[in-house]
């Protein structure tokens, strides 16, 4: 394949993939819309507390890992094996800061579990975008544009057949936290399918 068309591919399969955050809006509004007021709220925090903590759970790893693999393929093997571990102990970091942190107020058990659920989902998300940043480093977009719209898509469904069926808050945290376990088990599939030798 030419350099022109593999790069016109990749664009399209990107702009697939970004067109899919649309769906990531619309739960966001059926949850302002069919969660209780103070639900709502609960949820809204413990996402942004979730997503600050994501940082630590990466620390720049993916945008490395594109960039260096990139540079010479023949080190993904090396690059799959250690940043898995290295992810696996920010994921464990990441989960006792906000452990932590959420300990230090008087929440509710609600709120905690909520954010618990949360926290496990940005941990699996964030491997997920590790491996993920493999098949960017070998211009493959088609795989990431995949793996991401069917994260967004089972969390949309989830997501509102919760809503619609009465599980409220939880049903809406476990819709979130199985979207990104389903885009996770996926991504390592592929990953050994595809790009290990």
């Amino acid at each position: 394949m030419s350099t022109v068309k593999r790069v016109r591919k990749n664009i399209f399969a990107l702009s697939l993939g970004s067109l899919s955050k649309v769906l990531t809006v619309l739960l966001l509004i059926f949850c302002a819309n069919m969660l209780k007021g103070e639900n709502w709220g609960i949820l809204a925090a413990a996402l942004a507390l979730t997503e600050i903590f994501s940082v630590v759970a990466d620390l720049g790893l993916s945008s490395l890992t594109i960039r260096e693999v990139a540079r010479d393929r023949n080190q993904a093997g090396r690059y799959l094996t250690n940043v898995v571990f290295l992810k696996i102990f920010l994921g464990l970091i990441t989960f006792i800061s906000i452990v932590i942190v959420t300990n230090l107020g008087n929440k509710a058990h609600l709120e905690l579990m909520v954010i618990y659920i949360l926290t496990f989902r940005i941990i699996l998300y964030s491997l997920g975008k590790f491996l993920e940043s493999l098949f960017q480093a070998f211009e493959k977009m088609e795989y990431s544009a995949f793996v991401s719209t069917l994260e967004r898509a089972t969390a949309f469904f989830l997501g509102y057949l919760a809503l619609r069926s009465g599980m409220g808050l939880m049903g809406v945290a476990w819709a979130i936290f199985i979207g990104s376990a389903f885009y996770l088990l996926v991504t390592i599939l592929i990953v050994i399918k595809k790009f290990v030798k």
